[in-house]
């Protein structure tokens, strides 16, 4: 296992080496002071104590359908998917977080991205406030399913057998983890003499087999 990391740290120093770095990476930077959970506690408290059963009842992969808002205009047709990074093959998801990890994603092992339908990633891991405020917009107070909406993706999935175009958001969505992962791991290298490289474990990659898809929401515009 430490030939194997100490491997994988000599081919992250080597690509670091021979790759340029494009000037946007070093602005890719989330520290815990920028981002708290403060403003979102007092709501996730109070939805958990009035679905307290619901929650410990649902089945991983549950997922929602909401219409965009014209208050919102950030929101697109497209998902956000909250994923769950496993440490390693055969790990126990409940273990804690290396604290290497924590320093790059200050949700993990959680990571909230949002892709719009055509493929483009609008918010990576980096910006968790910002999926969580559109969450917050687009879902909170909403006590009933959009009955319409959901027909609607019922008959663009054929019923949930054809998933294809979301398997495609969420391949991309694993894509832009892995990106935004190394791209933090690299500008933390620079940026001091007390960096340290993740191992290979607690690095995510894009094939999605150390992932659980935790919930997903999906936007989606009805057509006239």
């Amino acid at each position: 296992m430490i030939k194997e990391d100490l491997l994988f740290r000599d081919r992250q120093l080597k690509r670091l080496k021979d790759e340029i770095l494009d000037l946007e990476d070093f602005d890719d930077t989330v520290s815990l002071t920028d981002f708290s959970l403060d403003e979102f506690r007092l709501d996730l408290l109070r939805y958990l104590e009035a679905n307290r059963s619901e929650l410990e009842e649902s089945a991983a992969g549950v997922y929602a359908v909401v219409p965009p808002k014209r208050e919102v205009p950030v929101a697109q047709p497209g998902v956000l998917f909250c994923l769950r990074h496993r440490i390693g093959s055969g790990a126990d998801s409940a273990s804690p977080r290396p604290r290497d990890s924590s320093q790059l994603n200050p949700l993990a092992p959680y990571y909230l991205v949002y892709v719009l339908d055509d493929g483009t990633v609008r918010f990576t891991f980096a910006q968790p406030k910002q999926v969580m405020l559109l969450l917050r917009d687009l879902a909170a107070e909403e006590p009933q399913a959009f009955e319409r909406l959901c027909s609607l993706f019922d008959a663009r999935t054929s019923d949930g057998a054809d998933m294809s175009h979301y398997d495609e958001l969420l391949k991309k969505a694993l894509a832009s983890i892995e990106n935004t992962f190394q791209r933090r791991a690299a500008t933390g290298l620079l940026s001091g003499r007390n960096a340290v490289l993740p191992t290979a474990d607690q690095t995510p990659a894009a094939d999605g087999d150390d992932f659980d898809l935790v919930t997903w929401l999906v936007i989606l515009k009805e057509t006239l």
